[in-house]
């Protein structure tokens, strides 16, 4: 994520990351993928969502935080 505004495809996987973080904005097709890249044109929409994913990846989504998920299923 790191600060990165993102385009998902519509993947169950996907959906489900999105529907929790709310990482970025979801396409089903080509003209979806149009409207979320004219979305993403607009400074303030690209900004806030970039904004957000940086937060997210320092405070939750980051290897300390995943390691210590990990160390948990080892030990």
């Amino acid at each position: 994520l790191a600060g990165t505004a993102i385009i998902l495809s519509e993947t169950a996987m996907q959906a489900a990351f999105n529907k929790v973080y709310q990482v970025g904005e979801m396409v089903s097709g080509v003209n979806s993928l149009v409207e979320k890249i004219k979305y993403f044109q607009n400074k303030d929409n690209l900004n806030r969502q970039k904004l957000h994913n940086y937060t997210l990846a320092k405070t939750e989504l980051n290897w300390e935080k995943e390691s210590e998920k990990l160390l948990e299923l080892i030990f």
